[in-house]
């Protein structure tokens, strides 16, 4: 073994916030599966679809849906990258809930050093699987933030 590895797991483990991102970043990756692009005839496809159930849609009632052109056919791992870095708002919190605030306590200390790395590898997990299993961006209801496009995970809808 080389020392580049233990240098490696020194600095994956290190986090300057209440959570590792850097962590939650690498947990993403085995778990939402390799990379793959969509073939370019496939996304044009899904993109025409999108926007036909769009017009189909604004005929369909009195409310004006939001535009579908903008839809964005992705591989799983794509959609997990994105998403982990739009819905930090909602993981910002947990750390502050989490903590007991009892300074005293030993291991209440010890939790505090491991909290930012088991939360990066929970959430990390966490999007992973949520890509497993999603089919776009609307199956989570949640409002992702800096991201003005609407994806379609291909492989789940496909499957």
């Amino acid at each position: 073994m080389s020392d580049g590895i233990f240098e490696q797991l020194f600095s994956l483990f290190q986090s300057d916030g209440p959570i590792n991102w850097k962590l939650a970043a690498e947990v993403v990756k085995p778990v939402a599966g390799t990379a793959a692009p969509i073939e370019p005839g496939i996304a044009e496809e899904y993109q025409e679809l999108g926007r036909t159930a769009g017009l189909r849609l604004e005929t369909a009632g009195p409310f004006t849906p939001p535009g579908f052109g903008d839809l964005q056919p992705v591989d799983r791992r794509t959609w997990a990258d994105e998403n982990l870095q739009s819905l930090r708002y909602l993981f910002e919190p947990l750390p502050d809930k989490l903590s007991t605030g009892d300074t005293a306590d030993p291991m209440a200390q010890a939790m505090g050093q491991f909290m930012p790395s088991m939360l990066g590898m929970q959430v990390g997990s966490m999007m992973g699987f949520a890509s497993q299993r999603a089919l776009g961006q609307f199956d989570l209801g949640l409002p992702a933030l800096d991201q003005p496009g609407r994806y379609l995970i291909v492989p789940n809808v496909e499957a």
